[in-house]
């Protein structure tokens, strides 16, 4: 074991968090765990005659707000690349919670899972964030261009 991973039990140094990361972790991840899980809770009580047409615009909205916590969260964890693979990874993340909660569902005596439910969510996902994209301005900004020195 290196000296360094010596003089802090073990942990390698890149592997631990500053101790304010704690309360930034808190403030990008929290809301996207608490939105999902109270997607799962909506997504677990009986359904009072909700249409068809009504229940996939639900899901479609309801995963395109969740990018919204999405980006954040895992431009927090650093997810590597440029701000486009956070937001691809955002959406792929929403289109995994889409998936759990259809298959948590399947599972309800009360529920029935639906792939077009899963459809709806992702596109809804897929929505949000081409509109974090449009809202964000994660372009630092451009330098004035230098005068031409011809004089």
């Amino acid at each position: 074991m290196t000296e360094a991973r010596a003089s802090n039990g073990g942990v390698a140094p890149h592997a631990r968090l500053p101790a304010r990361c704690f309360g930034s972790g808190v403030l990008h991840l929290a809301p996207l765990c608490a939105y999902v899980g109270l997607v799962f809770l909506a997504g677990s009580v009986r359904s009072q005659g909700i249409r068809v047409g009504d229940d996939k615009l639900a899901h479609f909205l309801g995963f395109a707000l969740m990018q919204a916590l999405a980006v954040p969260a895992l431009s927090f964890l650093r997810v590597p690349g440029r701000p486009m693979a956070r937001w691809i990874a955002a959406a792929g993340f929403a289109s995994l919670v889409g998936a759990g909660l259809e298959l948590w569902q399947a599972t309800l005596p009360h529920r029935s899972a639906e792939w077009m439910d899963w459809v709806a969510s992702t596109l809804g996902a897929l929505l949000g964030v081409g509109i974090v994209n449009l809202l964000a301005d994660t372009r630092p900004p451009r330098p004035p261009a230098p005068a031409s020195g011809a004089g």
